[in-house]
């Protein structure tokens, strides 16, 4: 395969590039299932290739000077047929199912993932969504880090093409509680996730009368199966807030803040259906963090119980020794 690349160079389309390494792909996971090697091995000659052809476009687009000074960053990019998009989208796709957020661990998955159009990396995104949700403890996020990573890329189903996305300076921003009541420490907690619970009664958005149109103001040019799709991928975002868990309390707030802080971006449309879901998982969190700081007393009259049992049980064996 790759004598075929250096053979045919800059004549070689982007279509025949994915095709060879998606064959490749899956006949390796089918003598060897499960091989990260072999997968990382085909996405990071893929990714090179494509890279190798973008950059040769570049020089000779430099070279013939169409591009001074003024070039966009579409004219820079390779011409991707809609074929190609499509293996693309199908390539990116195949080890989810054998890897699950283990792709994650691939340095070149984002680098191939960026040459999709944001439309197709939606779809993608879909399935990744699709693979921690429905895969259980096999698919579990396991820290902050993996957050960031899915919710990054994941980011079609969570904002529009062209929003920037959130700074990642602030993402890992300790969110320790200081103690304090049940009452105190619910509103530090949901007011570190922009969570204004006061608000919450007099805002239009959770009104009950808008959960019966999730769209909101996006244009769908009156397309209702757009819409539905729209609203499908929205739930996905929520059942996906319900699923991020870990045992360090500590760990799970961040978790749950980098979550907070892509899903707001997204406007009102979508964040009706995907931060109440940050808030039930908010309060959930705050009752384990009750649990272990703030363990109930044990009864007296349960300790009291308990003393004479004990006092029972020395007599029995004193009995036995005489």
């Amino acid at each position: 395969v790759q004598r075929v690349f250096q053979a045919r160079g800059m004549n070689i389309p982007p279509k025949d590039v994915i095709r060879l390494q998606g064959a490749l792909l899956t006949y390796a996971l089918k003598i060897a299932p499960g091989n990260v090697n072999y997968i990382s091995r085909c996405i990071r000659t893929c990714a090179r290739e494509l890279s190798t052809l973008q950059e040769q476009k570049k020089a000779s687009m430099m070279g013939q000077g169409i591009v001074v000074g003024g070039g966009t960053k579409k004219s820079g990019e390779i011409d991707m047929e809609e074929v190609a998009i499509t293996e693309l989208e199908k390539l990116l796709s195949v080890p989810l199912d054998s890897m699950g957020l283990k792709i994650l661990e691939l340095p070149d998955f984002s680098s191939l993932l960026a040459f999709l159009p944001w439309e197709n990396r939606r779809k993608v995104a879909v399935s990744m969504v699709k693979a921690v949700v429905g895969g259980g403890d096999a698919t579990k996020i396991k820290d902050v880090a993996e957050t960031e990573q899915l919710f990054s890329i994941i980011g079609p189903l969570l904002r529009e093409e062209g929003d920037i996305s959130p700074s990642m300076a602030s993402m890992y921003a300790s969110g320790a509680s200081d103690g304090g009541s049940l009452i105190s420490r619910t509103a530090n907690l949901m007011g570190s996730l922009g969570i204004n619970p006061n608000a919450m009664h007099d805002d239009s958005m959770f009104s009950p009368n808008n959960f019966g149109s999730i769209s909101g103001n996006r244009n769908f040019a009156g397309d209702p199966l757009k819409a539905a799709q729209f609203r499908e991928e929205q739930v996905l975002i929520a059942k996906l807030i319900h699923v991020l868990d870990h045992d360090d309390t500590d760990v799970a707030y961040q978790m749950l803040n980098v979550a907070r802080k892509h899903i707001q971006q997204g406007g009102a449309h979508r964040t009706i259906v995907t931060l109440p879901p940050i808030v039930f998982a908010a309060l959930k969190l705050l009752r384990r963090v009750q649990g272990v700081e703030f363990p109930k007393p044990i009864p007296s009259r349960l300790i009291k119980l308990d003393e004479s049992k004990e006092a029972e049980a020395g007599g029995a064996e004193k009995k036995d020794e005489e």
